[in-house]
């Protein structure tokens, strides 16, 4: 039987939207090493979502190292940076589809 490390309890609790605080609180004590739990969370993806779970609850973000806290805002900053780069890319794509004619996205 697997046994879900502290780290991924932190994953599984950062992809929910309306995350139980108290159960997110109790991983967040068990968690020993802040540096694998930090790396887990960029690499999942997740880090920008957990952010937005820590600025939201102040005693979630109480439990968080101020070094982890400002990796967790460098993973944010890139997502938002890629996002941007593209939605740009898509914006051209459209633009150069609806000039020849050919929709791109059907509005509603």
């Amino acid at each position: 039987m697997y046994v879900f490390s502290p780290e991924n309890h932190l994953v599984i609790a950062a992809c929910s939207p309306a995350p139980d605080i108290a159960q997110l609180l109790q991983s967040l004590a068990k968690i020993d090493n802040w540096e694998k739990a930090c790396t887990k969370l960029i690499k999942k993806g997740v880090a920008p979502l957990f952010l937005e779970i820590a600025e939201r609850h102040a005693e979630v973000k109480a439990k968080i190292p101020a070094e982890v806290m400002a990796k967790l805002r460098q993973a944010y900053l890139k997502t938002v940076s890629r996002s941007m780069v593209l939605y740009d890319a898509f914006r051209e794509i459209a633009v150069a589809l609806n000039e020849r004619g050919i929709k791109a996205v059907e509005g509603t």
